[in-house]
């Protein structure tokens, strides 16, 4: 699966995987600052200007933010941010620091205006020259694209659930993924409608789309700070590689690797497989307590004053996930629309990661199908014509 790097076409599947949002941040000194604010202040006074001055909440305490958007979203926001409290530095002098934040919405600011769609590595060009030009429209003194700092990358993955035939409905798998398993240094946040993890480099976000054009679409939001993209080695953050790498780490910690079974169905499975009966019984036990518990944060949670126990369950659930089997199952009354059946004939749920892998390889093998017929056809063509001349 790692191998595979071309992205959904969306007319054929459901599916995308690529670049959310992220944001650009420059540092200013007094005089650009000030320039700039006035250039963009001026810009909304004329009459065919598509900006408009959002003035800051004066409640707000620290950092005052100053923010100019745009009257039809064209993908690009301008924050003017000042700390309210002076930064004393080692020379003695009082500064009130001052930048420039600008958060993108690559998609919007190429121009594509579906929701699944997600942008990637090869829309950067066009999203550069678009921002450049933006940037010429309101000030001399905005800095070009590639002289701003990345300051945070939103990486994604969005699923229509019904069209890309998971077989479940939005709500049961967001039931499902709610169920999934929180990684260390993270804290669950607990917003209805979203299963949303939060730590200091990174916030994981997962929620059904609630939109009556996209009521079927799902989305995997992996938000990446400054502290947490200064640790990745390649150093173009928009790559499609690293976004995949971003999204399957943090996919594989909390959602995991093996597809969803039914509790009857996910014994029938390690029935299946090459193990003893003692460590049969063993992973069988872990999933009927995962069951029981209603979720793998909530096992965990009740095993937190028995180490030893705790880490025989850790153990288990790589064990599952190694068979290809969630230990988060589907409850046994749950009507679902249209099952998967895998090659020992037992029916799953596929997690939207396994689903993607799964219809790229699907379209990659239709792609290869195509293009053997039309070598066959182009030597079949090329041998009549050669018996023609003959």
């Amino acid at each position: 699966m790692k191998k595979i790097m071309k992205q959904i076409p969306m007319g054929e599947a459901p599916f995308s995987l690529g670049l959310h949002t992220f944001s650009l941040y420059c540092r200013l000194d007094r005089e650009r600052s000030d320039e700039l604010f006035r250039d963009f202040f001026d810009n909304c006074k004329t009459a065919d200007s598509l900006l408009e001055y959002i003035p800051p909440d004066k409640k707000a305490l620290g950092t005052k933010s100053y923010v100019f958007k745009y009257k039809q979203d064209v993908g690009i926001r301008w924050i003017f941010t000042s700390t309210e409290t002076p930064i004393i530095t080692d020379s003695g002098d009082r500064l009130k620091l001052r930048g420039l934040l600008v958060i993108i919405n690559p998609k919007i600011l190429a121009g594509t205006k579906d929701y699944i769609t997600a942008a990637n590595e090869s829309d950067m060009f066009g999203i550069e020259e678009r921002f450049n030009n933006e940037s010429k429209k309101i000030s001399e003194w905005l800095p070009p694209f590639y002289s701003y700092t990345i300051s945070r990358i939103d990486y994604c993955i969005n699923c229509n659930i019904r069209a890309a035939l998971i077989g479940c409905t939005p709500e049961q798998m967001m039931m499902l993924i709610d169920r999934g398993d929180v990684p260390p240094h993270f804290k669950d946040q607990d917003y209805e409608g979203s299963f949303y993890l939060k730590c200091g480099c990174a916030h994981i976000n997962c929620y059904a789309k609630d939109d009556k054009f996209y009521p079927d679409v799902i989305r995997l939001e992996i938000q990446c700070k400054a502290q947490k993209l200064r640790t990745i080695s390649n150093s173009n953050k928009f790559s499609e590689e690293v976004c995949r790498d971003i999204i399957e780490n943090y996919f594989y910690k909390t959602i995991g690797r093996g597809n969803y079974y039914t509790l009857a169905n996910a014994i029938k499975m390690l029935q299946c497989q090459c193990l003893n009966t003692t460590n049969k019984n063993r992973l069988i036990h872990w999933l009927e307590f995962v069951n029981q518990c209603r979720g793998i944060a909530k096992a965990k949670a009740r095993l937190k004053d028995n180490p030893k126990e705790l880490e025989a369950l850790k153990r288990a659930l790589k064990h599952l996930h190694s068979f290809g089997i969630n230990p988060v199952t589907i409850p046994k009354d749950w009507v679902i629309e249209k099952w998967r059946v895998n090659e020992f004939g037992i029916r799953y749920i596929p997690t939207l990661l396994n689903a993607y892998y799964e219809t790229l390889a699907e379209e990659r093998n239709k792609q290869r199908e195509q293009q053997f017929r039309d070598e066959q056809l182009r030597k079949y063509l090329s041998k009549s014509q050669q018996k023609k001349w003959k």
